[in-house]
């Protein structure tokens, strides 16, 4: 139906490991995950498959913890979608083949984020949404401010590698990256 298959909702802490989750390539609303987290302070995702969203594979809104080493394939819009996180780390994981963008670390207003997007292979980052920016990035920062991004491979995006929109103290780090449209960072 579109809708996510796992929501974890305000818990202090929750782990997910060895898991498989696929939307069958069914439309979703905007930023809808298949797997959605809210509010909770130590989330860890690893070694978990993500497949054929209608959206994004992996939505959290207000969280903390690490997603490592997992794999998101054919997403109509983004793999990883992170709102307002408190010390997240996004690391060792491979993403192919997404509508929009890869990896999104976002704010509702500026501030600081403290997140780490370290390690990942982001590769095949189409521009389906068309506009201005806003699609086509390998890593999305937009108000996130004290972000790492640090050792990332980045290979065909449709136009920037790493786009840091409005985020201050960010570090752009030993990241590297073939075949873009526009600018390699922005």
């Amino acid at each position: 139906s579109g809708q996510p298959v796992l929501i974890i909702n305000n818990i202090a802490r929750a782990e997910l490991a060895g898991l498989s989750f696929d939307g069958l390539d069914i439309p979703a609303t905007q930023r809808s995950g298949l797997l959605v987290a809210v509010s909770v302070g130590e989330l860890t995702v690893s070694d978990c498959a993500f497949a054929k969203a209608g959206s994004v594979g992996l939505t959290l809104d207000r969280c903390g913890g690490r997603i490592t080493a997992n794999r998101f394939r054919d997403m109509r819009d983004a793999a990883l979608f992170a709102i307002d996180s408190k010390g997240l780390t996004v690391e060792q994981n491979r993403v192919e083949d997404c509508g929009n963008n890869g990896i999104q670390i976002w704010r509702n207003q500026a501030g600081d984020d403290a997140s780490i997007v370290r390690g990942n292979q982001v590769q095949r980052i189409r521009t389906d949404g068309g506009g201005s920016g806003q699609n086509g990035n390998g890593i999305s920062v937009f108000r996130a401010g004290g972000v790492i991004i640090e050792g990332n491979q980045l290979r065909d995006c449709a136009l920037t590698f790493i786009r840091n929109n409005s985020g201050s103290g960010v570090q752009i780090l030993g990241n590297q990256g073939r075949r873009c449209g526009e600018a390699a960072l922005y």
